[in-house]
C-alpha cells in the first residue's frame, strides 16, 4: 500500500491524468497506485441515475 502521503498527491489529480498514470508501464509500482486512486475516486463518486428507458428492461 502506498505511504499516506503519496496517495494524498495521486487523489489530488485529475482522473484523466490518473488513468494516463495507470497505464504507465515503465513504472508498474506508479501504474499501480495510480489505479488505486482512481477506483477510490470512482467508488467515492455519486451513481449516475438510470434512463427511464432502460427501467423496463432490469430484472428489479
Amino acid at each position: 500500500m502506498a505511504p499516506s502521503h503519496r496517495l494524498a498527491r495521486f487523489q489530488r489529480l485529475s482522473p484523466e491524468v490518473l488513468e494516463a498514470f495507470a497505464f504507465c508501464s515503465s513504472h508498474p509500482r506508479v501504474a499501480e497506485q495510480a489505479a488505486q486512486a482512481l477506483f477510490e475516486l470512482q467508488a467515492a463518486a455519486p451513481g449516475l441515475p438510470l434512463d427511464s428507458a432502460v427501467l423496463p428492461l432490469l430484472p428489479y
